[in-house]
């Protein structure tokens, strides 16, 4: 009862709170810097679909991109052994740890009737022989995801915890969307067969609503146009809304899950009841993000669909769908036929969705069947026996590039259920890849590289510490090669940017990692200025002195277009004969009252620069520039900076610029104008020369002038 009652306590996710002081994970697929170790669990069966349990080493052979890899451990786990309960106490077993095994009840919001369904299966489940070392938890998921029943071997509050789930209202998501799909029959937008829409659960309650009620639908959006164009035009807008919506709440949700779940030792088993998996339009690889990370984190999910066997035909269902949101993202009208393989993937065969989820992660899908009683055992089976085995990678390239895992047996006529695969990127800082960094991996692993729209990245460099020198990774797009997405009930555009960088040493392998998401939305009136203007995104990143190459994606999430591109990357080591100079920096604006920030190097006294990467300057425009002169340790006095202009090697003109005055961070900001109104159109270089003792210091910057 004591082992019992610390584990509950160990284990007890409320609210899914951080916990302090949890026992080190044993991740499934993990990428540690330094030594590389991959951990796979795998399940065999014949063909009979029973349990193959006594395969040796010499009977698998595991192949990572086709390549096999030379095993470091083998073990089958039997479910037998009870270890301790999971501690934070130094001098734990990690072989005791791994035994332990979790399984999570989680319940998506469904109807009634597939509620009772999806109790009655989890009942089912409960019935199965968990063994001495199992631990099972019930969440709900609607709106959020809550803990119904924290980790326990307690069968009674596992039952009574799974009833309450089951009671749970119906999900708004399914009833706004069967409501939107009706109003779409009923308008007769779509008037070929394979366009139709069917309802989800035909014949209950829930499916009945208003039918071929053009005139009510046209009201409700405010048209008197008899042949329901615009009220078609409406329920597409709120169909791909509701499906980014409750896709990206559904997919925060499991990764919040999964996440907490890497936390914990052992092996992950997350059962999830549901009707179908939902997947923000545009998006597929948010779905790959969630497959990912849970094969980081030794998670394997299997899912239920509580539908059952129904007579819905979700591939026709599907392409009704996808067809009704490419009208709304395309601004088509009823009717409009997709080009087939045209670049939007929309994702929206929700029982597909899950099946990709389960199959991706090790587990299967339970679906189209009233009869789940076999299948669910099988979960406990495999969530009791399974082989564990660990190598080293082959491959030291950790490029970001997708594994592809294989596990092969020399015993002919068996089944071998395991993990797709994980992409090879380290874990930088402690983070894992972000769902929006996924289509930018994807996009730069392709041949030929895609180049959509043009964007420009480079790199400005600043002051040096002993660990090495702080940059900034500049991306910056033009408000011209977008696609704006128009919102006239709100009178507002908006545009979705998303941006991966990735340095690479010599060896190619991943050294840093920068990343961002930049949904924006603006007033209409300002949509025209802001198409002819620049995107810019500047991201931090520190790097010891060297060579290195930058590989940047730029993702157009609106137009789902991907542009990429790679530079080399030089990083100078401090000054040994003269003061730290930074990169000179061509402002595009300047933004007054920012908070200060003495770790943003682009943080002025005059307030937050936005830099220019392609100075093109007009000569009665101000020209101005910025940088920052780092003295030497010693140094007393103020440096001396001189400017000098120059082309085809000939100064042209040259200036001395006053000393600011020194930062909180011993620095010296110089912001300045340069005067050239006087120089004909054509290319010249600004020379900055900063000198402080007996040492000096040179920079150069290419601008031009039209």
């Amino acid at each position: 009862m004591k082992a019992i009652c610390a584990l509950v306590l160990a284990l007890s996710i409320s609210g899914l709170e951080a916990r302090q002081n949890q026992p080190a994970p044993q991740p499934g697929l993990v990428l540690h810097g330094g030594t590389q170790e991959v951990l796979l669990d795998f399940v065999v069966r014949d063909k009979h679909q029973k349990l193959v349990k006594d395969l040796r080493p010499e009977d698998i052979q595991i192949f990572e991109d086709g390549v096999p890899q030379k095993l470091r451990s083998f073990a089958f786990r039997d479910g037998r052994t009870s270890p301790n309960a999971p501690s934070s106490r130094a001098g734990r077993s990690n072989d005791a740890l791994r035994q332990i095994n979790l399984v999570t009840l989680v319940f998506e919001g469904m109807s009634p009737l597939s509620r009772r369904a999806a109790v009655e299966r989890a009942h089912d489940f409960l019935k199965a022989e968990t063994g001495p070392n199992t631990w099972m938890a019930v969440y709900s998921l609607r709106y959020q995801l809550s803990v119904q029943q924290p980790y326990t071997t307690d069968l009674a509050l596992l039952q009574k915890a799974v009833d309450h789930a089951g009671t749970g209202a119906y999900q708004q998501f399914a009833k706004e969307n069967l409501k939107i799909v009706e109003q779409m029959n009923s308008l007769q937008a779509y008037r070929f067969a394979a366009q139709v829409f069917q309802p989800v659960a035909s014949g209950s309650a829930e499916d009945r609503g208003p039918q071929n009620d053009a005139a009510l639908a046209i009201a409700e959006v405010g048209t008197q146009r008899p042949d329901g164009t615009v009220g078609a035009a409406v329920e597409q807008l709120l169909l791909k809304t509701l499906f980014r919506q409750e896709g990206t709440r559904s997919i925060d949700a499991l990764r919040t899950l999964i996440r907490e779940q890497a936390r914990q030792p052992g092996r992950k088993t997350i059962l999830l009841f549901t009707e179908g998996l939902v997947i923000p339009p545009g998006q597929p690889e948010l779905l790959d993000s969630v497959i990912a990370e849970a094969n980081r984190a030794n998670v394997s999910f299997y899912t239920v669909d509580t539908r059952g066997l129904t007579t819905v035909s979700n591939l026709r269902l599907s392409q009704a769908t996808s067809v009704a949101i490419d009208d709304a993202e395309q601004g088509n009208g009823p009717g409009f036929r997709p080009v087939p393989g045209g670049p939007a993937v929309y994702q929206t065969d929700l029982q597909a969705n899950a099946r990709h989820l389960a199959e991706g992660t090790g587990g299967f899908s339970m679906d189209n069947s009233n009869d789940l009683r076999r299948p669910l055992e099988r979960v406990m089976e495999d969530v009791r026996s399974h082989y564990e085995a660990t190598y080293a990678p082959s491959a030291e390239n950790f490029d970001g590039h997708f594994r592809k895992l294989e596990v092969k047996l020399a015993v002919a006529g068996l089944r071998v259920q395991s993990r797709a695969g994980y992409y090879a990127l380290p874990l930088v800082d402690g983070a894992t890849i972000a769902p929006y960094e996924m289509a930018a991996l994807k996009a730069m692993n392709l041949a030929p590289a895609p180049h959509a729209f043009p964007y420009t990245a480079a790199t400005l460099r600043f002051g040096t510490d002993p660990g090495g020198v702080n940059c900034r990774i500049v991306f910056a797009v033009p408000g011209s090669s977008l696609q704006f997405e128009n919102d006239s009930a709100t009178r507002s555009f908006r545009i979705h940017l998303s941006v991966l960088g990735l340095v690479k040493d010599d060896r190619g392998q991943i050294v840093a990692k920068v990343a961002d998401d930049l949904p924006f939305r603006g007033p209409a009136e300002k949509q025209a200025s802001f198409a002819q203007g620049k995107v810019t995104l500047t991201l931090p990143v520190h790097l010891p002195p060297g060579r290195y190459q930058l590989q940047t994606a730029v993702i157009d999430r609106e137009a789902d277009l991907a542009s990429v591109k790679k530079s080399v990357l030089m990083v100078p080591g401090s000054s040994v004969t003269g003061p730290g100079v930074s990169d000179i920096v061509w402002v595009r604006s300047v933004k007054p009252g920012e908070t200060p920030d003495p770790g943003n190097p682009l943080n002025s006294p005059q307030g937050g620069i936005t830099p220019e990467l392609e100075p093109m300057l007009a000569r009665t425009d101000p020209a101005i520039f910025y940088f920052v002169a780092y003295p030497g340790g010693n140094a007393l006095d103020k440096p001396e900076a001189r400017i000098a202009v120059a082309r085809d090697g000939k100064v042209l003109t040259a200036n001395r610029l006053t000393a600011p005055e020194l930062d909180e961070n011993g620095a010296y900001p110089y912001s300045a104008t340069l005067p050239i109104m006087a120089l004909e159109p054509g290319q010249y270089e600004l020379i900055v020369t900063v000198k402080q003792g007996a040492g000096q210091t040179a920079r150069e910057a290419l601008f031009e002038v039209r």
